[in-house]
């Protein structure tokens, strides 16, 4: 499949599901926000989340490479949708579509991911999707907003009853879509500033730093 089908594809199917107002379960997602954006920094990451369904939980990340080079790791801590602790742990991985240039000066990259949250259920998510995003600036400091549609596959694990019962249908499976809105402010290779919303089933809002991780 060529690099303008897979970005079709990704983006049609994440509009339908949003449009059809797909659910997930009342706990945070280990992969909201993503955070990858074209260029995303490597190193450390130290993030504040605020989920739909809990508090607001704090995320480390560390990526060996800007993104889509490399592999990211992350793990966060939330209180949990009904006064628990609840944790969330992924590693992500990406690859380049379309570098901009003259024609089109914005860059195109796929990403996905695995990793578990544990909270009310164990849920086991993996994303797909594309994220499409440019830098301004200069002297310095880089400004790089971008855009990242997805869709996430939820498998629900042990002998709770999932989201899909509680609807009334015997399902361990969930198909979710979101659209992320985010942006990065570089004042420097070691020190940026990382802001995101995730909307559609997986709403949630995060601030935080990039800072070197060597």
């Amino acid at each position: 499949m060529s690099p303008n089908r897979i970005v079709a594809t990704t983006i049609a199917a994440a509009a339908a599901l949003l449009v059809s107002g797909s659910a997930v379960s009342a706990q945070s997602a280990w992969e909201t926000p993503m955070l990858l954006a074209p260029g995303s920094p490597e190193g450390i990451g130290i993030h504040l989340v605020d989920p739909e369904y809990e508090g607001v939980g704090a995320l480390l990340t560390w990526r060996s490479a800007p993104f889509p080079v490399g592999v990211g790791f992350r793990v966060g801590l939330f209180d949990g949708a009904r006064s628990d602790l609840a944790l969330s742990a992924g590693v992500d991985l990406g690859g380049e579509l379309h570098r901009g240039d003259d024609d089109a000066p914005f860059d195109f990259v796929w990403f996905t991911g695995l990793g578990v949250g544990i909270d009310d259920w164990t849920v086991l998510s993996v994303p797909l999707g594309v994220s499409v995003g440019w830098s301004l600036g200069g002297d310095g400091v880089a400004f790089r907003p971008y855009v990242a549609p997805r869709l996430t596959l939820d498998a629900y694990l042990g002998d709770d009853d999932g989201p899909g019962e509680r609807r009334g249908r015997d399902e361990d499976l969930d198909l979710d879509a979101a659209l992320e809105l985010g942006a990065d402010l570089a004042f420097s290779p070691s020190f940026v500033i990382r802001a995101a919303a995730s909307f559609g089933g997986r709403d949630a809002v995060s601030i935080g730093i990039g800072l070197p991780g060597r």
